[in-house]
Formats: C-alpha cells, structure tokens, sequence
C-alpha cells in the first residue's frame, strides 16, 4: 500500500505597505499612520494575523479598517475588526487580489525627541505558506522637532510700568522744553 502524497502546498503572498501624514511633527503633536495589507495570491487567505505596535514616544488612539478591494475569490474580503483603540492585532480574510486599509490616529509624547519609526507586519495563518515574506512588514518615520521653551513669566502679569507723579511732571517739562528749543530754531527773523 502506497502513501497518498501529500497536498500541494497552499501559497498567498500578502503584502504590507505604511505611510505616515507628516515626515516631522511637533512634541505633542499628532499623526495618522495608514497600513494597506493585500493579497497577491494565489491562494485566498482566512485570519492572516496583522500586528501594530506603536513605538516607544507614540500612543495610538482609535484605529478604523476598511475593505478597500474586495478581490476575487472563495473568501469574503473582510477586516477580523473594523475598528479599535491602541495597539493592533487583529486577523484579516483576503481573496487574492483583495485589500484592507487600516487608519491609526496616534500622538507623540511632549518629551520624545529624534526619530520615531513605527513598524507593523502581517502573517499568513497555519497552513498557508507565503512564499515572499520580504513585503509583509511595513515601516514608516517620524522626526520629532522639539518646541522651544516658553518664555519666562513675568513676576506679576497684571502690573503695568508706572511713573510717579514727579516722573511724569519732569517728563512733561522736558518734553516743553524740547518743543521750545524746536519752534524757536523755526520762526523767522526780521
């Protein structure tokens, strides 16, 4: 008795690809970070894992994901969440030639500084063998320009520069004065 042979190997390349809204931000500031995961096939492909982790100096915040080609296939094109909070890690279903867009609002800390880059990747499941695993990770960076200092505060805000009445009346002589020597230089002599 012979051993059936095994099955042919079921292979899907899937593809990640990032960007980012700003190449610099400010401390404090704020960025979207976009990730498009595709399936180049040839096989469909069912609960591939895509994971985001935001990197040290950046939290993300609410996180959408949108069928952005449908595909062809025996799978329904489909985000395993089609939206969240912080980090991701969720499955995504991909007929070849199908593809996803996930959209991550995140913030930069007020005391990060240099260059934040953020990498996110996508895994076929068990039983799928991605035979280019070069494109499934994405990476994009952000340069952080630290804002200047805020100048000092003044002692007391409220207090306006004042002078003394003696201040004001030697002011005011000196000020007649000068207007005098002026005018006299003016009129004409006879």
């Amino acid at each position: 008795m012979t051993a059936a042979p095994p099955p042919p190997p079921i292979d899907a390349d899937l593809a990640l690809a990032m960007s980012v809204s700003a190449s610099s931000v400010s401390t404090g500031g704020n960025v979207t970070y976009t990730l498009t995961v595709g399936n180049n096939g040839p096989a469909d492909v069912a609960g591939a894992m895509l994971t985001d982790v935001a990197p040290a100096g950046v939290t993300f915040g609410t996180w959408t994901c949108a069928v952005t080609t449908p595909g062809a296939g025996t799978v329904t094109t489909a985000c395993g969440a089609p939206a969240g909070n912080g980090n991701v890690n969720t499955t995504v279903t991909l007929n070849r030639g199908g593809g996803v867009t996930y959209t991550i609002a995140a913030s930069v800390a007020a005391n990060a500084s240099g260059t934040l880059t953020n990498v996110a990747s996508v895994n076929a499941p068990a039983g799928i063998t991605d035979p280019v695993s070069a494109n499934n990770s994405g990476a994009a960076s952000v340069n952080v320009q630290v804002a200047p200092p805020p100048p000092p505060p003044m002692a007391n805000p409220q207090a306006i520069p004042t002078l003394s009445e003696w201040a004001l009346m030697l002011l005011a002589l000196m000020m007649f004065g000068v207007a005098g020597h002026a005018l006299r230089g003016r009129v004409p002599r006879r």
